[in-house]
């Protein structure tokens, strides 16, 4: 793995290793290391799609007999075992001109799914995600596909161990509706638009911001379609307090995981200091793309035309794609499309992702 520059998360102070952790140089600060993963974390917070006595042997077996025999064996779910495997997740990298020369900061790193196509690509990708042992996965994983340009690390999204201006492009895909889990006790929106100016910090002048998220308002959850996340009928759809009040009578929890409609998305990026690039829409959704269209009105129509003369003459997926296209066509905007890929850029500069060097 490649040395890693970190900078206090508290006070941005340069950190020191040694003696098995980082200690700042400016305010004392000190963090320890997971074996050889740093952890600029105040809490253990472990977030799985497997409970965690699991994920610590899935991780101990694939030291021993690799991390895909690993997985295989301990993911049943074929959902989460396609999420961690199928790095089909990262096709949207060849939207961007990602080369030898590119920093890039994988946020959410999760198993690994996009870190690991974007370093094939990249000149050094850090990884972080606020779970441990997902990012020793991540280190693994790294190690046994012979990359050497991944440095993964613990942490939180709203407090990078970055220095200023350390990466060219950050990238968001399928995390920030997470973020409100940092704290649930504050606004999901304000930790996300933390966040998300927490990626302008650490952007080099001209960097990118990449981010892959559902539609509040998708067309499917007005057709009674569980929503991704709370995996509930129509709570995206609900006033946030009624959405909050339903989710913690159905499942006595909180309700966090907040997706937006696109004029909120384009008012958040904007607020955190990004001006506008590109904007797509995904096919069928940003989490297994197939397909890519600009976010217009005449380019969504077309791939809509297209894809009904490809379905059967009947089916729910013609029907959706018919009421897709007719909303499409009154709307102008994409408004009801399942999920949104965003590319904004750092106020004020010329787009800057190196493609070599």
């Amino acid at each position: 793995m490649i040395s890693e520059t970190y900078h206090c998360p508290d006070c941005r102070g340069r950190m020191e290793e040694g003696d098995g952790r980082f200690s700042c140089v400016s305010c004392s600060n000190v963090y320890p290391k997971s074996g050889s993963i740093p952890v600029f974390l105040d809490r253990d917070i472990y977030y799985g799609e497997i409970p965690r006595e699991k994920m610590n042997a899935l991780i101990r077996r694939a030291e021993t007999d690799g991390y895909r025999e690993a997985v295989e064996e301990f993911v049943a779910d074929p959902f989460v075992l396609t999420y961690v495997l199928d790095e089909g997740r990262a096709r949207w990298a060849d939207l961007l001109p990602i080369g030898s020369g590119t920093r890039v900061l994988d946020v959410g790193c999760g198993w690994g799914t996009t870190t690991i196509p974007i370093a094939r690509r990249a000149g050094h990708v850090a990884a972080v995600d606020i779970t441990v042992e997902r990012v020793r996965f991540v280190e693994i994983r790294a190690r046994q596909s012979g990359l050497a340009n991944v440095s993964p690390a613990a942490a939180s999204a709203i407090a990078l161990p970055y220095p200023d201006a350390s990466f060219d492009l950050v990238v968001f895909n399928g995390v920030l509706e997470w973020l409100g889990g940092i704290d649930v006790a504050r606004d999901p929106a304000e930790l996300q638009l933390l966040a998300l100016r927490e990626a302008r910090r650490v952007l080099a002048p001209g960097g990118l911001v990449y981010v892959g998220i559902e539609n509040r308002f998708s067309l499917r959850y007005f057709l009674g379609i569980p929503d991704d996340h709370s995996y509930i009928r129509f709570t995206s759809l609900m006033p946030r307090r009624l959405a909050r009040a339903y989710f913690r009578l159905r499942t006595g929890g909180d309700y966090y995981m907040y997706t937006h409609s696109l004029s909120a998305y384009r008012r958040m990026l904007e607020a955190a200091g990004f001006e506008r690039r590109k904007e797509y829409h995904p096919w069928p959704n940003y989490r297994n793309p197939v397909e890519f269209t600009a976010l217009d009105k005449a380019e969504i129509l077309g791939f809509l035309r297209r894809e009904i003369r490809r379905l059967p003459a009947v089916g729910r997926k013609r029907t959706y794609c018919i009421l897709l296209k007719w909303l499409t066509a009154i709307d102008g905007k994409g408004r009801f499309c399942h999920s949104f890929l965003f590319v904004y850029g750092k106020g004020g500069e010329p787009e800057r992702v190196p493609a070599g060097g």
